[in-house]
């Protein structure tokens, strides 16, 4: 089934504040979904404080594309596309770390740290010399902007700058990220966790539903008995 506007408004009632749980599984649903919201936002790709070095890297997504994040020499940004050039491999598999160049397990084809393809096997052999080695660099994302340390990534180069599109927001941001002197930093290691669902399971839970916590989460709360007897009412 397409997805048009009358579908939209069958699923969602405004006047009742009633939604259908078929946003949530609906497929041709999400597929709109990955193009018009995670192909045109600006999403979070890293903090900088997990590139203090040249050649520091980080691995995340934006939706369902694998991204390398990697400090410039010059102590700029880039984002990539994580996947070769040559047939879609994976060319970086480890979480995050410093290196001067990636190469994909499959063929060897190796990028240095801005994407840019420095070697092909058999280049000579295998395509004669002729390869256009500038041509076939891994595909970079086309906006990469900071605000208050976090690193954000776009692939609309249509896209409004950061700023604009984090509108009244950023103030929130202010509040979490620049309440004191030089600001934040991320915390070191990673820690992942994931979920074979649609993507608005866990951002409900994160962003629009509270109500659950007290109940859900009630062992959280135990699990700190002293905690729990600081704030308890004293008679």
């Amino acid at each position: 089934m397409s997805i048009t506007n009358d579908n939209l408004s069958d699923m969602v009632d405004w006047s009742s504040g009633l939604i259908s749980p078929e946003i949530f599984w609906n497929e041709d649903l999400y597929q709109l979904e990955a193009e018009r919201v995670f192909l045109r936002s600006w999403l979070i790709l890293a903090h900088e404080s997990q590139l203090p070095q040249p050649h520091d890297f980080v691995v995340t997504n934006m939706g369902e594309d694998p991204i390398l994040v990697c400090r410039q020499p010059d102590g700029s940004v880039r984002a990539m596309v994580n996947a070769c050039r040559h047939r879609g491999m994976t060319v970086c598999r480890a979480d995050c770390g410093n290196a001067r160049s990636f190469t994909c397990t499959y063929h060897g084809w190796s990028y240095d740290s801005s994407g840019r393809l420095i070697n092909v096997p058999e280049f000579d052999d295998s395509y004669y010399g002729e390869l256009d080695l500038n041509r076939w660099g891994l595909i970079p994302v086309p906006r990469v902007e900071s605000y208050k340390g976090l690193i954000f990534g776009c692939l609309d180069t249509d896209a409004p700058s950061l700023v604009d599109y984090l509108g009244d927001m950023a103030w929130y941001l202010d509040c979490l990220l620049d309440r004191r002197e030089g600001g934040t930093d991320a915390m070191g290691g990673v820690h992942k966790i994931r979920q074979a669902g649609n993507w608005k399971l866990a951002a409900d839970q994160f962003v629009g539903d509270n109500y659950h916590a007290a109940l859900t989460h009630s062992s959280a709360s135990r699990a700190w008995p002293r905690a729990s007897s600081m704030t308890r009412s004293k008679p």
